[in-house]
C-alpha cells in the first residue's frame, strides 16, 4: 500500500472519529435537555407558589385568594396531591399550555369547560387537567382506578368565589373524548345513564350537581379517565 493511500485512510479515520465524537456530544446534550425539560415540567405541574392563593381552610371561599380574574375556584381532594386552582377561559385551549399566572407552560392548568357556568350551578360541569408524571396535575387521579383507594379518598371541596361545595366521588370510569354526552354540558340523567354502563367504580349518586374531573389515559389515546362526583353546599 503506497503512502498516498495510507494518508487517505488516516484522514478518513480521523474524519469518522470526529463525526462519532460529534454524535456522542449531541446525544449527551439531548439527554441533558430531556432531563432538564422533564424536571421543568414537573416543577411547573407542582408550582409551590400557587399555595399562596389557597383558601385557608375547607370552609373559605376563594374571593380573597384569587390569582387573577380567570381563577374561578380551588379544588382539593382530601388525602391526595390534588390541591390546585381552577381556571376558566373563553375557550378550552388557553389553559392547555398556560399556567394560572398566564405564562406558557407545558403542564397547563386545571380548568373548567368554557361552556359551564363559573359558579358550578350547571347540572353537569367538567374540569380538565393534563396527565403529568409523579402525581402532577391530574396524573394524581391514577390511583382512583383502585376501588379500595376510592373508598378512602371520596371527599373533597370546590371553593368558588361565592360558595364552598363538598365534593363526593361516586363513579370512576373511562370514556372516549369524542363522546358528546360526557364531554359537553349535558343533563344529569344523561350523564348518570352513560357512566353506569362501564364503570371502574360506581355507587348511587347523592342529590346535587355533578362534576367530572378528567384527564388523558395516554399521549396518543382518545380515552379519558373520569373521576365523577356530586357537589353540595
Amino acid at each position: 500500500m503506497n503512502n498516498k493511500r495510507l494518508n487517505l485512510l488516516r484522514r478518513l479515520d480521523r474524519f469518522l472519529e470526529s463525526v462519532l465524537m460529534m454524535l456522542l456530544i449531541l446525544v449527551v446534550l439531548l439527554a441533558g435537555y430531556s432531563a432538564y425539560d422533564a424536571t421543568r415540567m414537573l416543577q411547573e405541574a407542582k408550582d409551590p407558589s400557587l399555595r399562596n392563593y389557597r383558601p385557608g381552610d375547607s370552609e373559605e371561599i376563594v374571593e380573597d385568594h384569587r390569582i387573577n380574574e380567570k381563577q374561578i375556584a380551588w379544588l382539593r381532594l382530601e388525602g391526595t396531591p390534588v390541591d390546585a386552582p381552577i381556571m376558566q377561559a373563553e375557550n378550552n385551549f388557553k389553559y392547555l399550555n398556560t399556567d394560572p399566572y398566564g405564562e406558557f407552560s407545558m403542564s397547563g392548568s386545571l380548568f373548567l369547560d368554557c361552556r359551564n357556568l363559573a359558579d358550578f350551578s350547571d347540572p353537569y360541569s367538567i374540569i380538565y387537567g393534563h396527565h403529568m408524571e409523579n402525581d402532577g396535575m391530574f396524573g394524581a387521579l391514577d390511583p382512583y382506578r383502585d376501588p379500595e383507594y376510592i373508598l378512602e379518598h371520596q371527599e373533597g371541596t370546590i371553593s368558588t368565589t361565592e360558595n364552598v361545595y363538598h365534593f363526593h366521588v361516586f363513579c370512576v370510569t373511562e370514556a372516549d373524548a369524542r363522546e358528546t354526552n360526557l364531554f359537553s354540558p349535558s343533563s344529569r340523567e344523561t350523564v348518570v345513564a352513560r357512566i353506569q354502563e362501564t364503570p371502574l367504580f360506581y355507587e348511587e349518586p347523592d342529590d346535587g350537581q355533578i362534576v367530572a374531573l378528567t384527564t388523558c389515559v395516554g399521549a396518543a389515546d382518545t380515552r379519558r379517565l373520569m373521576v365523577v362526583g356530586t357537589i353540595a353546599e
